[in-house]
Order: C-alpha cells, then sequence, then structure tokens
C-alpha cells in the first residue's frame, strides 16, 4: 500500500520504536520520518535520491515523501521517529511544507561539515532520550510532549538550511532567512495544492504580495533552483506517486501532474531520476516489508546509551552549534506553567571571609531585592561582636543567614565569566546551581554581584531581572526562556556572539498579537566593566555620577508599538554580545 498509516502513541502526535527493515516497497506518510542509524548501514531511496548512512548518521523524510529502504546490512539497527507535522501547524505554520535536510555522511574536516555534525550530536541525543522516556511507564504526557517541541524546534531552526545541487538536495549553512524560508514553504504549499493547474511566477507573486523579480530571486537564492525547475520537480514528485500506484498510463499522468505534453514529462523525468518513466514503472519493486528477524530489545537500548552519555559540543559556543544567525519563536495561545523562575535560578550567595560578610551591611537593601535562597557563610570563620552585628541587621534586612562546613577554596560551581550580561546569562542557564560571591575580585577575578565600590555587575544585574519577575517558566530553548506572569510574558533572549548579529522573529497570530512590547537590552555598553574601562574605575564610583552609572548598567528600554506590530510577525535584531527582555501582554482568548 503507497500509503501508510502510522499509529501514534497515545495521540500525542509521534511513534518512536527499532526497526531493523531489510528491505520494503515505496510508501509515503503525513508524518515526517526520521531514522537514526544505531549499528550496521542502511540505504534510503527518497524520490530520486539515494542515501547510504552508518551508524551515528540520521535521515529525514519530509511529509508525504516517496521513499523506501534496501539493500541493509544483516546487523542493522535504526531508532525510527515518526512526527505528525500538521498538527503542529498552529505553532509553525506551515511546517508540513517545510524542508529539512541533516544529511552529512562524508567525513569532511571542514568547519561547515563539524558544525553540521555537532547539530545532528544533538538531535540523536534527543531522540534517545525520546525513546528511554517512551519506554518508562510513569512518563507523563506532559514530558513526552516537552521533549517533543524540543525536537520540533531544532528542526525548524537548526535543520531547514538546504540548496539543491547537481540534482540532489544537499545541506546548506548559508544561514538562510527564516522570512524566506517561512515564504518557500508557502510557496510550497501552492504549488502542492495546485500541481494539476497552470501556475506562472505572476501567481506566486501575487499570493505573496512580491513583485516576479522578487519571488525569482527568493526560489533561486533559497532552493538552488529557478522557479519552473522547482515546479517541474514538485510535478514530478506527485508523478513518482502515481507510476506506483499503476492505475493511471503514463499519458494520464502527465496531464495529471500538469505537464504540457508527455515528451515534456518524460525529458523532465529522465533529467532527474535518469531514467524514462515506462522504465522507472518496469523496475517498481514488490510491495512487500521484509525485516532481519526479531530485534533483540535489551540489546537495541544498550545502543542507545552512547547517545545519552555522549560529550555533547560546548551549548553555549553558539558558532559550533547555531545553524543559522536567525531564530523563529512562535507564541502559542496556551501555555502550562512549568516551573517559578526563582526556584529553577536560585540565587546561591557565599562569603569568603569576615570583613566580607562585615561589608555586607553597605548594600544589604540590594542584596535582599535581589531575593537570594541564603547567604552562606563557612562556619570556621570567627565571629566577632562587629559581625554579629552585621548578622542581626543582615537578619533585619529579611536575608538569610546559614553556616555550613564548605569553604570558599571548596566551590567549583562559579561562573567564569560575567563580563556582559548575554554572558552570565548563558552561565546561568547552563549552570543554574552554582554559588555566586558578593563580591568581584579583580585579582583573581571571581565572580561576585558588585565591585568592591558596591557597584553592581551584570551577574547583579541578571539576578535583578529574576527577582522583578513573579512568574513561571512556560519554555526554555537554547538561546532564549519565556515566562508567565499572570497576565504578562516576558521573553528573555541572548546572542553571546563576539561579533554577529541575532535575528529574531516572533510569530504571533493575529488574536495573541500585542499592542506594544517593552524591550530592555543589556549590551556590552551596559557593563559596569566596560564604564570603568571608559571613565577609570574611581571615576566611575564617585558619589557624583554613582547614580547615572548605577542607570546605564540597568539598561536601554524602548516601545515597540502598535503600529511597527501591524503583522503576525514582529522582527528583531540582537546585537552581539547582548540580552533583550521582551515584555509583553497577548490578547488571550477568555
Amino acid at each position: 500500500m503507497l500509503w501508510e498509516h502510522i499509529t501514534h502513541y497515545r495521540n500525542l502526535h509521534f511513534a518512536i520504536g527499532f526497526s531493523n527493515v531489510s528491505q520494503e516497497a515505496p510508501h509515503c506518510h503525513k508524518e515526517a520520518e526520521i531514522a537514526l542509524v544505531l549499528r550496521g548501514t542502511v540505504n534510503y531511496k527518497i524520490y530520486h535520491q539515494d542515501f547510504h548512512a552508518e551508524a551515528g548518521d540520521v535521515i529525514v523524510v519530509d511529509t508525504r515523501d516517496l521513499h523506501y529502504i534496501y539493500s541493509s546490512s544483516e546487523d542493522v539497527i535504526l531508532l525510527t521517529f515518526y512526527i505528525d507535522m500538521a498538527a503542529f501547524s498552529d505553532i509553525y505554520p506551515n511546517i508540513e511544507y517545510m524542508i529539512f535536510v541533516c544529511e552529512a555522511f562524508k567525513k569532511d574536516p571542514n568547519v561547515k561539515h563539524q558544525k553540521l555534525r555537532n547539530k545532528i550530536t544533538f538531535l540523536a541525543h534527543h531522540m534517545a532520550e525520546m525513546m528511554v522516556m517512551y519506554t518508562q511507564g510513569d512518563t507523563s504526557d506532559k514530558k513526552l510532549t516537552s521533549k517533543l517541541h524540543e525536537i520540533l524546534y531544532m528542526m525548524v531552526n537548526q535543520f531547514q538550511g538546504f540548496f539543491i545541487e547537481n540534482n540532489e538536495f544537499r545541506y546548506s549553512d548559508d544561514n538562510a532567512n527564516p522570512v524566506n524560508l517561512e515564504r518557500l514553504a508557502r510557496i510550497i504549499n501552492y504549488i502542492e495544492t495546485n500541481y494539476d493547474k497552470k501556475i506562472t511566477l505572476s501567481d506566486l507573486a501575487e499570493e505573496e504580495h512580491l513583485n516576479m523579480y522578487h519571488i525569482s530571486h527568493l526560489i533561486k537564492d533559497t532552493t538552488g533552483l529557478n522557479f519552473q525547475n522547482l515546479l517541474n520537480y514538485m510535478r514530478l514528485e506527485v508523478a513518482a506517486k502515481l507510476l506506483n500506484e499503476e492505475k493511471m498510463t503514463l499519458t494520464q499522468i502527465s496531464e495529471a501532474c500538469g505537464f504540457s505534453s508527455s515528451s515534456y514529462f518524460n525529458k523532465c523525468f529522465k533529467e532527474w531520476y535518469g531514467i524514462t518513466p515506462a522504465q522507472y514503472r518496469k523496475e517498481l519493486r514488490p510491495d512487500v516489508r521484509i525485516y532481519h528477524g526479531s530485534i533483540d530489545y535489551s540489546e537495541a537500548m544498550q545502543l542507545l546509551r552512547p547517545y545519552l552519555d555522549m560529550e555533547l559540543p560546548e551549548r553555549h559556543e553558539s558558532e559550533r552549534f547555531s545553524s543559522s544567525n536567525h531564530i523563529f519563536i512562535p507564541l502559542k495561545k496556551h501555555y502550562t506553567d512549568e516551573q517559578q523562575l526563582t526556584s529553577a535560578f536560585p540565587l546561591k550567595l557565599r562569603i569568603s571571609s569576615e570583613k566580607e560578610l562585615i561589608n555586607l551591611v553597605y548594600c544589604k537593601e540590594e542584596l535582599a531585592a535581589l531575593k537570594p535562597e541564603a547567604v552562606s557563610v563557612p562556619s570556621d570563620i570567627e565571629l566577632t561582636s562587629e559581625s554579629q552585628r552585621t548578622i542581626f541587621e543582615l537578619k533585619k534586612a529579611g536575608l538569610q543567614i546559614r553556616f555550613d562546613d564548605k569553604s570558599y577554596d571548596d566551590n567549583t560551581g562559579y561562573y567564569n565569566d560575567i563580563s556582559t550580561a548575554a554572558k552570565v546569562f548563558d552561565e546561568i542557564i547552563r549552570k543554574p546551581d552554582a554559588e555566586v560571591g558578593v563580591f568581584y575580585d579583580d585579582v583573581d577575578r571571581t565572580s561576585g554581584l558588585f565591585t568592591r565600590s558596591y557597584l553592581p555587575t551584570p551577574l547583579c544585574s541578571i539576578y535583578k531581572i529574576f527577582a522583578d519577575i513573579d512568574g513561571c517558566i512556560v519554555e526554555h530553548q537554547e538561546q532564549y526562556l519565556l515566562i508567565k506572569e499572570r497576565d504578562m510574558f516576558h521573553l528573555l533572549i541572548h546572542n553571546s556572539q563576539e561579533s554577529t548579529k541575532l535575528n529574531v522573529h516572533l510569530r504571533f497570530s493575529s488574536a495573541e498579537k500585542p499592542a506594544y512590547i517593552i524591550r530592555t537590552e543589556f549590551g556590552r555598553n551596559h557593563s559596569i566593566f566596560s564604564i570603568q574601562n571608559e571613565i577609570g574605575t574611581a571615576e566611575a564610583s564617585d558619589q557624583r555620577i554613582r547614580e547615572h552609572v548605577i542607570n546605564i548598567t540597568s539598561g536601554t528600554r524602548y516601545i515597540i508599538s502598535a503600529d511597527r506590530l501591524s503583522a503576525p510577525n514582529v522582527d528583531l535584531i540582537i546585537e552581539p554580545d547582548t540580552l533583550a527582555v521582551l515584555t509583553f501582554r497577548m490578547k488571550l482568548p477568555l
């Protein structure tokens, strides 16, 4: 049967399992298929293109794509994951028409190939985690859905870039603009709906409200094909399915697919498939699926272990991991509260000496406003009457004092780089349980909330943001946090790259679109360290200009007003080494 039905797990719009298919007939399904080769080798054919994959490789079959496995090795085991993309079209419009490419089978040491391998490593890791969660009977639907969304986010933001060269789909790292990729998905949708009719460049231009010149270059720059070649290829995809169904003559298929003549159909088919439609039909495979015997389930689960335990590329090194300098963030209609922000990223303070403890009295109000869990004091510090009075003052200000046996030197969890808010945010996201010093040490460069002149560091700025937001994290992705605070939302996005701007594309539905967005940015020029470098440490801490310095470290605020929010999409640029905080109220239905 050409169209295969995939049974979803508990109506959660996915299916996952192990497979050792030897060969199968060409087929398709409405789900996208992602196959991770755990052992052995496998050959996939997707329409006209062959893929030979080995252990560690990943194959992606887009929705409705004609494909089959042939000549896999006897020891092959695949982890196969199916996602009903259409079920998530409210979050990612036209996702079922997106083209995902992540095949990278040649062992190439160049930077482009290594970046792709790093991303495939993350994808394989998430798939392995999904399989483990799936096999655990007590895993909640909520956790499975959360992991599914994480994989979807990665697919949309990391694997959409592609180009077609020598009639083959290849991964591209050319930082394709998601706006153009969105348009391409709509164009593909339009062609798939109208392939049997006459379609012109003018039709697409009218659909996208662009001129024909713009549409022509958009298609060429995004796919590598001109408009007519893309149209022909998509018609050939339909023709290949009809040839496999063997219900229509070649002439009928040519007409049904919108080709102007049978001879032109033959010519186009041979250009892509290397043979004529008649030869293709003669070589059709039998309608049967054959396996290499039964799968040892425990053995297959053991094959997941390296993907669960593997040393992942450093997540904070954006240049190594990011697929592009664009991220696409869909804003959903409904969110489920997860963890309280302050409990997910608690402020754990630790001091190193009695002198430092005494100095806390001069910033006790500022410390209390950051809502720390407690101030940890090593129990071997000998307290004088002055330090005991300080403890009384700190408790009076609302701070909790905790004595423990852990000395300052025992701590290995301190943040390494607090030079800018973006770097601090990145560090906190990766190490949420690290302890924090109160004072920054210029010599040891120990992380701290304040300089010795009691001026706030970027670390203080981040924890002040956290303390001021009384909400729950509803989405946590690689480069952003989304927090819901009653009827308000706070989106924290960081760009830790040193020299590359980050393009952010927010998508609201017309019903959800806010009337305005308050945007606060913390860049390099907002860091006390940059200010001190500009005007000197003594000048920055001078009492007469302290207030101005503190205002600068509080970031720069803008209002994005309604006239700039006329479209569902809001496009923003985040400068290098910058943290942006977007605050808005979505018009959610009652």
